[in-house]
């Protein structure tokens, strides 16, 4: 009887063996499956991140570009509004250099009576006879009339095509009111405040 246990618990360990080893077999396998399943689930994400990397540094690069361009452009604009300030400020000077040119030539006459129908160019020419000073109407390029604050006595505004003809004039008449030569009424005629426009 004890051999018969003995084939008997043989046989048993046997089977248990062979059981235990289809169990680890199968479990092994079952392992083998979910590890295989969680790496595909851990490779797909990775793959999705790696994707989602690519774009998110495509996506900087483009932004990189678009930021230097437009860093180009602003420092191109700032170099071209500098320049037309420079040219700007230059266009100024030049606009009060000729406006000065232009005031040097402008004489007003103060204290002439005004009379109806008058010739305003005809009286500066006579005053410019007046004081040896001929001028021909070439020389006098406007003439007229300009209401200053009291709108009654109106100014004789004249524009000479002689640069600095104002100056000229004025001085001429500084050298006629010191000689004696001429009447009262020249004298108070060419007392006139003249002045730069």
């Amino acid at each position: 009887m004890s051999d018969q246990l003995n084939e008997f618990s043989t046989k048993i360990i046997a089977k248990m063996q062979c059981l235990l080893e289809e169990n680890m077999l199968q479990l092994k396998n079952v392992v083998l499956s979910e590890i295989k399943a969680i790496i595909k689930t851990f490779t797909q994400d990775l793959e999705e991140l790696k994707h989602s990397f690519t774009f998110m540094s495509q996506e900087y690069e483009d932004l990189k570009k678009e930021v230097n361009a437009q860093k180009l452009t602003i420092s191109t604009i700032t170099k071209e509004n500098l320049e037309l300030q420079r040219t700007l400020l230059e266009h100024s000077h030049k606009i009060n250099s000729f406006e000065q040119s232009l005031k040097s030539c402008n004489v007003e006459i103060q204290g002439v009576p005004e009379k109806r129908n008058e010739n305003p160019q005809t009286i500066v020419k006579k005053l410019c006879e007046t004081i040896s000073e001929p001028m021909s109407d070439d020389d006098i390029v406007a003439c007229r009339r300009v209401a200053k604050l009291n709108p009654s006595s109106r100014h004789i505004y004249a524009r000479l095509s002689i640069e600095n003809a104002s100056f000229l004039l004025f001085c001429v008449i500084i050298k006629v009111t010191q000689t004696t030569s001429y009447t009262q009424n020249y004298l108070m005629l060419m007392a006139i405040l003249y002045r730069f426009l």
